[in-house]
């Protein structure tokens, strides 16, 4: 006889257990993600240099002056790349140049081959050696992926040494600009680093463009593969693609394509067009994938194979309300800010961001946006786990002028590498150009426009998007209006003065200026030790708060702030890299407090409402959210577990039936 029982709520293959009056959280099935070692694809190789680097700081930068990266380096000792000197207990008040040296041998069969070094990324200037020579620098973007042709200096068949010269001190030419942003100031090889040798001519990148038509019973997918190449050749027509398309994270791993292709050339992009019979979309409760292989053919002989993953989405605004694929949504989420792992710092392992993100999702968070570009694998768990971001380059609170050409120079690769290298990831549905400013002034508002206009360059098929902490007071003079949705960040109650009920009169405002514009509210919450009550406050605030947003359908969604307590050089608590803000419903060993709690219970779609047991027979009965969250249950379960054992009494599907 069952004694006692606990309910759970199951999407398809995973189950996550929770007691019977807990708030229900919806996970769905992933699957793991794969490391990042070396490994061979073909023609091309990749071989990863993450590992041990020699590390010495260069306080009295007289590196280059003393050719450091051809003489070695006094004081060296060795490191783990991905690595941050800031959490490193000698160096982690320094702020400045350091460098980062290592030695490795080329094949010897890489001869004839075209060679590249990727950075995933160097916060936040790089310059870089290799074998005693400058062979290029990457300055002022240091959360962006980069890969630069390095034939001419790598010897195949011999010893190799690459020397790195990092700097991470405020400069008036980076951004984030000179010391301007609320988070950890890490500088170091903070990604990972690898080798990359294929043949010629090979693949830059490929922007996937889907497309789906169909009903919930069957999709069609269109695609237009848009491929740019290493070397902007001629090849006279002789050049041709070997495309293959699988199913990614799914039940199966099916090849859904496969074909040898000619390709349509317009300038020095080649298109290849082609239709799918039946797809899968993705969404956030069933992230659906597809990974695409891409290969030249040139005169019958193979040169390179290229690989990204990519999903079918639409996700739009229409008469002021967000639709994915098709269906109305409102979203719920929260924002994580990463690096905040003591041990690692901005060079946090896969694992551990895997762990956040499980956690995220555990607490019904389907929405989030990060401050700066984010590490691959941040994008790909997001992708495979099924949570909505907006990415953002990271200009934060100064004002932003781009009559200065260098920043704008700078604000212009920050939004390229991060578009084309996340381009293809369904998870990303805007990208965000700037947090926070004084977004009043015409000087801001001619620096946006100008880089909202690089980024739709970029892509014309997403959100772009402007953070405002400005628009409650000033909706009229505000630049946020001009943008595809109003981002608000509500501190009513705490850094702007007043109460919960100011942010509700506020939001209205907004609202009657602009009637057509959805609203998400994009950070609110409680920060100490700046503003008192501890937790309970926390708990109360997010309550009224999230009073105001779900009576207002114009609200589309919300992403608290924040996720965990974070190392930020700003912080009012601690020294070094123990500096932070307490500011999340986690603390900073990712402990939850009871805030997170309630959290998940205002995020989730679905609570149990009562259950009666008669007769050996159980009926349960769940409300489902049609206001804030907001979208269709599919495919979920209700598995009753035995308490004291942990084995599945009996199991049925939840049926979506009556209001």
């Amino acid at each position: 006889m069952v004694s006692w029982i606990k309910f759970e709520i199951m999407h398809q293959r995973l189950r996550r257990l929770i007691n019977s009056l807990a708030i229900l959280s919806f996970i769905p099935f992933l699957l793991v993600l794969a490391s990042c070692s070396g490994e061979t694809q073909g023609p091309r190789e990749t071989v990863s240099l993450n590992g041990e680097w020699m590390f010495a700081v260069d306080t009295g930068n007289v590196g280059i002056i003393e050719q450091w990266f051809s003489n070695g380096m006094p004081g060296e000792r060795v490191v783990k790349v991905p690595h941050t000197w800031n959490v490193d207990d000698e160096t982690e008040f320094h702020y400045g140049q350091a460098w980062y040296m290592k030695e490795f041998n080329v094949p010897a069969s890489w001869l004839k081959k075209q060679m590249f070094i990727e950075f995933e990324r160097v916060y936040h200037d790089a310059r870089v050696w290799i074998n005693g020579k400058r062979a290029f620098d990457h300055i002022g973007s240091g959360y962006t992926t980069f890969r630069e042709d390095v034939t001419q200096y790598l010897l195949p068949g011999k010893r190799n040494r690459v020397a790195v010269l990092v700097d991470n001190s405020p400069g008036a030419n980076t951004i984030p600009y000179m010391g301007s942003f609320d988070w950890a100031m890490d500088g170091g090889i903070i990604g990972h680093v690898n080798l990359v040798a294929t043949g010629t001519p090979s693949v830059k990148n490929v922007l996937v463009h889907s497309d789906f038509i169909g009903t919930g019973e069957k999709y069609e997918g269109k695609l237009i593969l848009e491929t740019l190449l290493e070397q902007n050749i001629d090849f006279d027509g002789d050049i041709q693609f070997r495309v293959i398309i699988r199913e990614e994270n799914q039940q199966t791993s099916d090849i859904i394509s496969e074909g040898i292709h000619q390709a349509k050339i317009a300038g020095n992009r080649y298109y290849i067009e082609l239709e799918l019979s039946s797809v899968r979309l993705w969404h956030f409760d069933d992230p659906n994938l597809y990974k695409l292989s891409l290969s030249p053919i040139l005169e019958g002989r193979q040169t390179d194979e290229f690989e990204t993953v990519f999903g079918f989405r639409k996700f739009n605004i229409q008469d002021g309300k967000l639709y994915l694929n098709n269906e109305h949504i409102r979203l719920t989420g929260v924002e994580w800010m990463p690096g905040s792992d003591t041990m690692h710092g901005m060079a946090e392992p896969d694992e551990y961001i895997e762990r956040v993100i499980d956690d995220m999702k555990n607490a019904n968070c389907i929405f989030t946006r990060f401050h700066w570009q984010q590490s691959k694998a941040t994008i790909d768990l997001c992708n495979r786990k099924g949570i909505l971001v907006q990415e953002e380059i990271p200009l934060w609170q100064q004002p932003v002028d781009f009559a200065n050409p260098p920043l704008s120079d700078i604000a212009a690769l920050h939004a390229e590498e991060m578009i084309m290298r996340d381009y293809n990831a369904p998870c990303i549905i805007a990208w965000g150009i700037g947090n926070e400013l004084q977004s009043t002034l015409n000087s801001t508002k001619k620096s946006l426009f100008q880089l909202k206009a690089m980024v739709e360059k970029l892509d014309s098929n997403r959100i772009v998007s402007y953070v405002s902490n400005h628009v409650g007071e000033n909706p009229e003079d505000d630049v946020s209006a001009y943008f595809d949705w109003i981002m608000m960040n509500d501190y009513y109650g705490t850094w702007f003065g007043k109460d919960a009920e100011a942010a509700g009169l506020a939001l209205d405002k907004i609202h009657e200026i602009y009637p057509d514009k959805p609203v998400i509210i994009s950070e609110w919450g409680l920060c100490e030790p700046r503003f008192t009550g501890g937790d309970e406050r926390r708990v109360r605030d997010m309550e009224a708060h999230y009073a105001q947003y779900v009576e207002r359908p114009y609200v589309q969604g919300y992403i608290y702030f924040n996720y965990n307590d974070y190392r930020t050089h700003m912080g009012e608590e601690g020294e070094g890299k123990l500096r932070r803000r307490v500011h999340g419903v986690v603390d900073h060993n990712l402990e939850h407090k009871p805030s997170y709690e309630m959290l998940k219970k205002l995020s989730a779609p679905v609570q149990l409402d009562h259950f009666t047991g008669d007769d050996g027979k159980l009926v349960l009965s769940f409300l489902v959210s049609h206001t804030l969250p907001s979208y269709t249950i599919r495919d979920y379960n209700v598995s009753v577990l035995n308490a004291s054992s942990g084995e599945i009494v009996n199991e049925a599907v939840l049926d979506q039936t009556g209001p």
